[in-house]
């Protein structure tokens, strides 16, 4: 801890002798808000509600998610006791796009917004799942979730 002369407290000094970015009460606050929003994440969960799930249920989710790692996804997954499909987005993290879209654009979403909404279409007009309890495993740069080129397989090394 040291303290500078702006805010006459103790700031945290990070690794290489730089100071916290914020303001001492400003880092002090975002730091209780952290802990506090672990928290109410940490208490989060699936558990005893997969089984109640009576709609046929789309997951999505991208490869590596930190948010949502894809062993726990997979087991929430196979806990579902209602039609679904699981589509996983390869080499991709928390907001997958279909066709290798660029994040820094505003339309990058699209493809997949457009995916969901048809398989969320098809339900409503009664067709049945294209691949029921099955893991819709989407390369990169693909067609998306519903091209000839998806496969059935958890892992990237299944063939």
């Amino acid at each position: 801890m040291m303290t500078t002369a702006m805010t006459r407290r103790p700031v945290e000094v990070e690794p290489g002798g730089r100071e916290d970015p914020l303001p001492w009460p400003l880092a002090a606050s975002v730091r209780v808000l952290a802990g506090q929003l672990d928290a109410v994440m940490g208490a989060m969960t699936l558990e005893g509600y997969m089984d109640k799930i009576a709609c046929p249920t789309l997951l999505a989710v991208g490869e590596y998610d930190p948010r949502g790692p894809l062993d726990e996804v997979y087991r929430v997954f196979d806990q579902l006791k209602a039609p679904g499909e699981l589509w996983v987005f390869a080499d991709q993290h928390h907001m997958p796009s279909i066709g290798g879209g660029d994040s820094g654009t505003n339309n990058w979403a699209a493809p997949l917004h457009a995916a969901m909404c048809d398989w969320i279409r098809d339900r409503l007009a009664g067709k049945p799942l294209r691949h029921p309890g099955q893991v819709v495993y989407v390369e990169a740069n693909s067609a998306g979730p519903n091209s000839v080129t998806a496969t059935l397989k958890r892992k990237w090394y299944e063939s």
